[in-house]
């Protein structure tokens, strides 16, 4: 069959959002099938993830610039290497919306991507009728696109890697919540089926009107597509480190626990160092400062996705950090790279969907209090004084509920439901 996956985050552009797109295009190739991606022009600062498959047509439509939003591109640009999301300290109007409402990043109305809609549209509707089609949002525009192919789409599954209306991080601008509450009634009551990639996000969706929702969770690859330098990153000095990759976002996430753990080991506590690849060096600075041990954090800054994959890999423990409230059923990319990693994940904040993914497949523990990390941290020392992982930290690691959360198998997941849809057997795949 005929699919097309509608995804502004695609490579070359380096996101968790481009590696989904990538890894259900790819799926459904596997499955015989016929894959066209569309997508938005790559700028310049739009690159990274140097990823290609000959069986995957991707169309990259152009829409019109606007001065308004070419401001903004050159606004969010610069942001992306001085600014961490939550810091308002060297700010500006805009700079200071969008913190608070999300708008023009990817999340909420208006956004960068909104003149891209109508050609987009256009573009798949010439070369329509498809089969299937799947939109994958951040941003929503994808299914704005999706939702204005009409007859053309043919099968639609609408893909929700965060929610829109109800985002646990932004709470939009009015009066364009308004528009987005009654669009994305539309896309929810129009869509063949909607997916997600978690439960609890599941849930809410459910409660928002989407009668048919699905979680496909994002993953790990099993054979990386990208080369990972074989030398090890750290240096043999009798330190134990935590590695954390990927952004944090303040408020519903809170690194102080971990902090405040390793300055309560007193002087054994500078033997524990909190490695950070990604955006929010200010903010890790600060709380790290805050509870008094300043040299316990070494922020690598933003780093490419092999060696985000070579510091998880050399790491003595993988820290992650919960959502709270209506962030509980977050799951982010990294986690799924940490599950297949060797090393303990310790999992800080209230216990939810992220800790009880970790326990579940045995790869390491739930640290709600600062207590429990402290005991963390000082079985995590004994374990770089004896050179193994075994001796102090062991979990019942589960390797089959492991891998069925590579990004393979979900891929496969997504295309059964979209062969369901289109009705569409094994046996008239290639057909």
């Amino acid at each position: 069959m005929r699919v097309l996956i509608v995804s502004p985050y695609f490579p070359p552009l380096l996101s968790v959002g481009s590696l989904r797109a990538w890894s259900l295009a790819t799926g459904f190739a596997d499955a015989g099938h016929e894959v066209t991606v569309l997508t938005t022009v790559k700028r310049a600062d739009q690159q990274g993830l140097g990823l290609a498959d000959q069986r995957v047509a991707v169309a990259e439509v152009a829409a019109k610039g606007r001065p308004l939003l070419d401001h903004v591109r050159r606004s969010h640009a610069h942001e992306t290497e001085v600014h961490a999301p939550g810091d308002t300290t060297s700010g500006g109007l805009l700079r200071s919306m969008k913190e608070r409402t999300g708008v023009f990043s990817s999340v909420r109305m208006p956004d960068m991507t909104d003149a891209w809609v109508k050609p987009a549209a256009a573009w798949a509707s010439e070369r329509g009728p498809w089969n299937l089609v799947v939109s994958s949002s951040g941003p929503y525009t994808a299914h704005l696109t999706a939702l204005r192919m009409g007859g053309m789409r043919g099968r639609w599954i609408a893909d929700f890697r965060d929610l829109w209306t109800e985002n646990h991080r932004f709470r939009g601008l009015y009066p364009f919540t308004l528009r987005e509450r009654t669009l994305e009634r539309r896309i929810l009551a129009q869509a063949d089926a909607v997916t997600t990639v978690s439960e609890p996000l599941c849930e809410q969706l459910r409660e928002s009107g989407a009668p048919r929702v699905h979680v496909i969770y994002n993953g790990y690859f099993e054979h990386e597509p990208e080369p990972v330098d074989p030398l090890p990153v750290f240096p043999e000095d009798g330190v134990a480190r935590l590695v954390y990759t990927g952004s944090i976002y303040p408020g519903p996430q809170d690194a102080s626990p971990v902090f405040r753990a390793i300055a309560a080991l007193g002087e054994l506590g500078r033997r524990v160092k909190v490695v950070v690849a990604g955006s929010g060096g200010a903010y890790w600075h600060e709380q790290a400062k805050a509870a008094g041990v300043p040299g316990a954090i070494e922020h690598r800054g933003q780093v490419s996705r092999p060696e985000s994959l070579r510091l998880q890999r050399d790491a003595n423990a993988l820290l992650a950090i919960e959502f709270v409230g209506s962030g509980d059923g977050v799951l982010s990319g990294k986690i799924f790279e940490y599950l297949r990693a060797s090393a303990p994940i310790l999992v800080i904040g209230q216990h939810g969907c992220v800790g009880a993914l970790v326990e579940r497949t045995g790869r390491g523990q739930s640290t709600p209090t600062d207590v429990d990390i402290t005991s963390a941290l000082e079985r995590l020392i004994k374990c770089r004084d004896a050179e193994t992982m075994q001796d102090a930290m062991t979990f019942s690691r589960d390797d089959d509920a492991i891998a069925a959360y590579s990004r393979e198998h979900q891929a496969t997941r997504m295309v059964a439901i979209g062969e369901h849809l289109a009705g569409v057997g094994v046996q008239t795949r290639c057909l």
